[in-house]
């Protein structure tokens, strides 16, 4: 009895350790472009130069990016085996400049997975934070479903372009999907601050499986076109 519950052990033991080993790293990413203009960038990638945090699927960072002084709270991104939601989340980005000037964000991870019903998912994007000073802040975010990161190609949801005080912003969209395809998610931020400027926010993007309203409209939708298409036939018919 106590061989066996020892050999169930090990045996428990040596299966965790090979699917923590065949876990693929995580591709997290975030670019940071001073002047926005691609000469001027720093790379940082999950456990590679410039991230403090050692987890998989975070990223902490803090430095100087051409009179920007940068402070990354926390990236996190949960790219599951489906059916949970994928998620990706910038926890709080605090930026400063004391000359003013251009900086381009981009926060980017791939293969992500959801599961969804009726060949449709829910993106929803979420942005909320405070600009002191002057300038301006200007949020998107986008699904790729070729599952390439940084690219603007696909589903995408433009959050606006927010003034100084306090800003916030949710926009939600249905996109044609099919389960277990994977696909891609990158924030771009666009930030354009005045000399002694803060800018302090945080964004999420959200895929998941749709709301049973948005399911019903989107399969009501179909069901015109085809009503459409039958009328047409039978004209043509006629």
């Amino acid at each position: 009895m106590i061989v066996t519950r020892r050999l169930g052990l090990v045996v428990a033991f040596a299966i965790a350790c090979l699917a923590a080993s065949s876990r693929p790293a995580s591709a997290l990413a975030i670019t940071l472009d001073a002047g926005n203009k691609g000469v001027s960038v720093i790379n940082i990638t999950d456990n590679g130069a410039g991230d403090l945090d050692s987890d998989i699927g975070q990223l902490l960072y803090t430095g100087n990016v051409a009179g920007f002084l940068v402070n990354l709270t926390f990236s996190t991104s949960n790219s599951p085996a489906f059916p949970g939601p994928a998620t990706l989340t910038l926890t709080q980005m605090n930026i400063s400049s004391s000359t003013g000037g251009v900086l381009g964000l981009r926060v980017s991870d791939d293969d992500y997975a959801i599961s969804s019903s009726g060949g449709v998912a829910g993106f929803t994007g979420q942005v909320g934070g405070v600009l002191t000073g002057g300038g301006s802040i200007s949020v998107s975010q986008n699904v790729n479903l070729a599952n390439t990161q940084f690219s603007t190609a696909g589903p995408t949801i433009s959050n606006g372009t927010f003034g100084p005080g306090a800003f916030s912003s949710e926009k939600s969209l249905d996109f044609a999907y099919v389960t277990g395809t994977p696909f891609a998610m990158t924030q771009d931020v666009l930030l354009n601050l005045n000399a002694g400027s803060i800018a302090t926010f945080n964004i999420t993007s959200i895929v998941h499986a749709p709301e049973p309203a948005s399911l019903a409209l989107f399969g009501s939708g179909l069901v015109g076109l085809a009503a459409v298409a039958r009328r047409r036939m039978r004209k043509r018919e006629s």
